[in-house]
C-alpha cells in the first residue's frame, strides 16, 4: 500500500451514538468490545461534538477497524458525538481546503512525510501539552522510529496508530530450482545482488521472471524502499537536526549504485513496467514473475492469498553497514483550531490506548507504534497466528522513516521530486552522484522556504 496526496473531494458520515458494529457484533466477528482495561471518560464529562477526518474507506481493512474504534469510543465516551468525514484518498489537501475556508475538523489524520508541517505551520495541538494529564499515555512508550519521525521541535504532534516497515517476500520454490537456501535473516545486498542474479530466468533477450521487483513507480513508491538500503549503508535522507538533506553523501551513492547495478546493469530486477506485468490478476510475485519482492507488511496478506500455489517465507530487509528498514505510517492528530480542545484531546488519547493501536495493526498487518500495543495479548496471538509476519515485526527496535522537516512530502513527489530522481539513476538517464546532488540541491532550495 503506497500512499499518495491527491487532491479528494470529501464525503461524510455521521456517527450519532455510533458507527459501524454494536459491542456483541464486535465479539462475534472477532473485535473485541471495551475491555476492563480502558480508561472510561468521567460521568459528568460535558457533552461535545466533534469532527475526525480521514481517509480510511469502510471498504479498507484500515476504515472496517476505524468504524469498530468509533463505536468503541462511543461506549468509553458516550459524551462524544462523533462526525467522520472521510475522504476518498489523501487527507492533505482536503485539510488544508477546510482551514482555509474556516471549517476545520477538531481531528485529522496524516500520512507521515506531512508530520513537520502540522508543527511547523501550528496546525497540530503538541499532544505531550494535550494529554499531559493523561495517566494511559506517555510519549516514552512510543518506539523510537515513530516517536521521532512524528516529532517537530520537541513536540510530539500526531500520534501514530500504525507503522508500515518494508520487508521482503520469497518464492521458495524458485530458489529450491536455482539450489540456494533461504536468505538468512542478516543477509546482506551483496548477497541479494547475487540470488536475484541467479534467480532471474531468461528466453532469448527476454526475461521471463525477474530476480526481484523493485519499486518502477514514482514519489514515495521508491522512496519507500530505498530508505532501507540507504540506512543500512550508513546514510540518512537528511540531517535532522540542522534540516539540510544529506541522502546524496557518499553513503547513499552507494545504496543507489547498488539498485542500479541490480536492475539496469545486471537486469535482474526491473527498471520499468514489465510488459507482461501489466494487467495482471494480483502481484507479479503473486503470479510467479518475481522470485524476490520488496513490500510493505500491509500488503502481506493479499501475498498470502494470491500466492497459495507455492511456497515462500518472508525476510528482513538486507542489511550492509547495520541493519535498515524504513517504514510509513499514518496517525491522528488534534487541530489548534478546533473549538471543542478538550474533547478533541479525549478522542486522541482514546484512540491511542493500547488495546485499539494493538487491535487496529491486528486488523491492517501492520506493526503497532506503542510498546504496551506490542506486548499485548491479542497481538502476540496474532504474531505467533501470522508466521509471515514476524520478519517485519522484527525491525520494531531499527525501523526509521522519513525526516520531521517541513515540506518533505513536497520534496518527494512529482517530476522534479527524489522519488524521481531515483528512477532516473535506475533507468540510466544520469549516474547515481549526478543524480543524487541534483536532487539534493532541489531539495535543500524547496526546503529552505518552509516555515522554521
Amino acid at each position: 500500500m503506497v500512499r499518495t496526496n491527491a487532491h479528494l473531494t470529501r464525503r461524510a458520515l455521521v456517527v450519532t451514538g455510533g458507527l459501524g458494529l454494536g459491542g456483541a457484533a464486535l465479539a462475534a466477528c472477532g473485535g473485541p468490545g471495551p475491555s476492563s482495561e480502558s480508561t472510561s471518560a468521567p460521568k459528568t464529562a460535558k457533552p461535545a461534538t466533534i469532527e475526525v477526518l480521514h481517509e480510511f474507506g469502510p471498504n479498507s481493512s484500515d476504515g472496517r477497524w476505524m468504524g469498530e474504534l468509533l463505536e468503541r469510543i462511543r461506549q468509553l465516551a458516550p459524551h462524544l458525538t462523533v462526525t467522520s468525514t472521510v475522504t476518498a484518498g489523501g487527507s492533505w489537501e482536503p485539510l488544508q481546503t477546510a482551514l482555509a475556508a474556516g471549517t476545520p475538523p477538531d481531528i485529522s489524520e496524516t500520512y507521515v512525510a506531512n508530520g513537520a508541517s502540522l508543527g511547523a505551520k501550528k496546525i497540530a495541538e503538541p499532544l505531550q501539552a494535550a494529554l499531559k494529564s493523561a495517566k494511559d499515555w506517555s510519549v516514552n512508550d512510543y518506539f523510537d522510529g515513530p516517536r521521532e519521525a512524528f516529532t517537530y521541535k520537541g513536540d510530539l504532534v500526531l500520534a501514530p496508530m500504525f507503522t508500515a516497515p518494508m520487508g521482503v517476500a520469497v518464492n521458495l520454490e524458485l530458489l529450491g530450482r536455482a539450489g540456494l537456501a533461504p536468505p538468512a535473516a542478516a543477509w546482506t545486498w551483496d548477497t541479494f545482488a547475487d540470488y536475484a542474479v541467479k534467480l532471474t530466468k531468461r528466453s532469448g533477450s527476454e526475461v521471463e521472471v525477474h530476480g526481484a521487483a523493485m519499486p518502477t513507480g514514482n514519489g514515495f513508491n521508491s522512496m519507500n524502499f530505498f530508505g532501507g538500503p540507504l540506512w543500512s549503508h550508513g546514510g540518512d535522507w537528511a540531517d535532522r537536526g540542522k534540516g539540510v538533506v544529506t541522502f546524496h553523501q557518499p553513503e547513499g551513492v552507494a545504496a543507489l549504485e547498488m539498485w542500479v547495478n541490480v536492475a539496469l546493469k545486471r537486469q535482474a530486477a526491473p527498471t520499468a513496467q514489465p510488459e507482461n506485468w501489466k494487467g495482471l490478476r494480483g502481484s507479479p510475485f503473486a503470479n510467479g514473475l518475481a522470485a524476490l519482492a520488496f513490500i510493505a507488511s500491509p500488503a502481506l496478506p493479499n501475498h498470502i492469498r494470491d500466492a497459495a500455489a507455492f511456497k515462500r517465507t518472508t525476510v528482513q530487509m538486507p542489511r550492509q553497514k547495520k541493519p535498515g528498514a524504513h517504514f510509513y505510517a499514518h496517525g491522528f492528530f488534534a487541530l489548534r483550531a478546533s473549538k471543542e480542545k478538550e474533547a478533541a484531546a479525549e478522542f486522541i488519547r482514546l484512540a491511542s490506548l493500547p488495546e485499539h493501536v494493538a487491535n487496529w495493526n491486528v486488523a491492517s498487518s501492520g506493526m503497532p507504534t506503542r510498546k504496551a500495543a506490542a506486548a499485548r495479548k491479542e497481538w502476540q496471538d496474532h504474531l505467533r497466528g501470522q508466521p509471515l509476519l514476524a520478519a517485519f515485526n522484527e525491525t520494531l527496535t531499527y525501523m526509521r522513516s522519513y525526516p520531521a522537516l517541513p515540506g518533505w512530502n513536497e520534496v518527494s513527489i512529482g517530476p522534479e521530486g527524489i522519488g524521481q530522481a531515483l528512477l532516473d539513476a535506475v533507468q540510466g538517464k544520469m549516474a547515481p552522484r549526478s543524480v543524487m546532488e541534483e536532487a539534493a540541491r532541489r531539495a535543500d532550495a524547496l526546503l529552505s522556504q518552509q516555515v522554521k
